[in-house]
C-alpha cells in the first residue's frame, strides 16, 4: 500500500455528474442551453376498448347475419309456393234459339210392298198414313157402293169401303176401293165409271145410300190393279194407290 499523493489521470473523460440538489437537470443536456430544461412530458397513453363492448357488437352482427339468412330463406320458399294468377278469357256468348220440337206421332207397322196384294192389303197401307180411316163394308160392288148409278162389267176380286175424316174434316166421307185380276180390268172399270158418272141423274143423299157425285168425274183414280171411288191421284189415299198397286 503506497502512502503517495500522487495524481493520476482518469484513463476516459467522464461526463459530469450534476450536482446534488437539482434532479430535473439533464445529464445530457448540450452545453449550449443553459438553465434548466423542465419536466419531459409523459408519454402518451394508449385507449383501451371495453372487452364487453366488442362482445355485443359480435352478437349484433351474428344476428344480423342470421336475420338476413331467415329472409332470403322465406321469400324464396315463398316465391316456390305462389299460385300463378289464372286468366280468365271472356267470350262472348251468342245466345241461340232452341227449335220448337216437332210432335211425332208413332207410325204403324205396314206390310212389305208385294204384287199379290189384296184390297185389304191396300187398306192397310192407308190406315198407315191416315189414322182416321175405319173399314165400313167389304166385297160390295161399284154398282151398290154407287147407289146403282155406276155399273162396270169387270168384276173385282176384293174391296173395301171405308170412312175417314182426313184434316179435321167436321163431316165423314166415304171412300171405295177395289181390286182387279188385271192392269186391264182395272182400267176398264175406270173407263165405265167415268162414263157413267158424266151421263147420270142420281142426286140422292149419302144418307140414303148414294156415295158418288154424279158430274164429278174427277173423284175416280186407277192405278195398277186398283181402282179408287170418291179421291184423287193427290190425295193421301190416291197416293197410297199410286205407291202400292203395281
Amino acid at each position: 500500500m503506497h502512502d503517495d499523493h500522487t495524481q493520476h489521470q482518469p484513463v476516459e473523460p467522464t461526463t459530469p455528474v450534476p450536482p446534488p440538489g437539482n434532479p430535473y437537470t439533464n445529464p445530457y443536456a448540450s452545453p449550449y442551453v443553459t438553465g434548466p430544461v423542465g419536466m419531459p412530458p409523459p408519454p402518451p397513453t394508449r385507449r383501451r376498448v371495453s372487452l364487453g363492448l366488442l362482445v355485443v357488437c359480435l352478437i349484433i352482427a351474428v344476428l344480423l347475419f342470421l336475420s338476413a339468412g331467415l329472409f332470403y330463406l322465406a321469400r324464396t320458399y315463398a316465391v316456390n309456393k305462389a299460385v300463378p294468377t289464372p286468366i280468365v278469357k271472356f267470350v262472348p256468348v251468342i245466345p241461340t234459339t232452341q227449335p220448337t220440337p216437332t210432335p211425332t206421332t208413332t207410325p204403324r207397322s205396314t206390310p212389305a210392298i208385294t204384287q199379290n196384294y189384296t184390297a185389304r192389303t191396300i187398306f192397310a197401307y192407308m190406315q198407315a198414313a191416315d189414322n182416321t180411316v175405319a173399314i165400313e163394308s167389304t166385297d160390295k160392288t161399284v154398282w151398290t157402293f154407287s147407289h146403282h148409278n155406276y155399273f162396270v162389267n169387270p168384276y173385282a176380286t176384293s174391296s173395301v169401303q171405308f170412312t175417314a175424316c182426313p184434316l179435321y174434316c167436321t163431316d165423314t166421307s166415304h171412300f171405295g176401293l177395289w181390286v182387279y185380276a188385271s192392269q186391264q180390268d182395272a182400267m176398264s172399270a175406270y173407263n165405265q165409271v167415268h162414263a157413267d158418272s158424266l151421263s147420270c141423274t142420281d142426286t140422292s143423299p149419302a144418307a140414303d145410300g148414294m156415295y158418288v157425285s154424279c158430274g164429278y168425274p174427277e173423284q175416280e183414280y186407277a192405278h195398277g190393279r186398283c181402282l179408287l171411288l170418291n179421291a184423287i191421284d193427290t190425295s193421301v189415299y190416291g197416293q197410297v194407290v199410286t205407291r202400292y198397286c203395281i
